[in-house]
């Protein structure tokens, strides 16, 4: 296990949970759970891997975020509606491929990534994987296809 820390004004200029996220994306299929998600971001970790699946307490996320951004949102769900499942109260931050994960306290947002102070680990230990993985299948079991008309209003 390889700890991720992010500390504001350090001189690194690659964020540790940027690269953390690309590379659980480059490894194969990803498994997302975050409740708060820049669909730029989304979009880059979807697009380096060759399927996904998210878990999110939906109606947080679209609370966080101002309406150009929510109307992002809203489109996003729309076009994945398979892959994206609502998780009330989700909390936790997620990625998790067949070989590599990563977690901890960033959300999946530029300024979590790459701007605030933050703490997480990447893992590659198969014992540790394969408990994130029972973990996710547990919440993404238990979550619910997206209700678009109560989330557009």
């Amino acid at each position: 296990m390889e700890l991720l820390l992010r500390i504001p004004g350090s001189t690194d200029l690659t964020s540790p949970f940027d690269a953390a996220l690309r590379e659980v994306a480059a490894s194969g299929a990803v498994d997302l759970a975050a409740p708060y998600l820049s669909v730029a971001t989304l979009r880059e970790v979807i697009g380096a891997a060759p399927r996904f699946r998210l878990v999110t307490d939906a109606e947080e996320w679209l609370r966080a975020f101002a309406r150009p951004a929510r109307l992002d949102i809203l489109a996003f769900i729309r076009q994945h509606t398979a892959q994206v499942r609502h998780f009330r109260d989700l909390h936790a931050k997620v990625a998790l491929s067949p070989t590599v994960a990563m977690f901890g306290s960033a959300n999946f947002t530029d300024r979590g990534l790459e701007h605030r102070e933050e703490v997480g680990a990447l893992v590659r230990d198969m014992r540790l994987l394969d408990g994130l993985a029972t973990w996710f299948e547990s919440v993404w079991s238990r979550g619910v296809p997206v209700d678009m008309a109560l989330l557009s209003r």
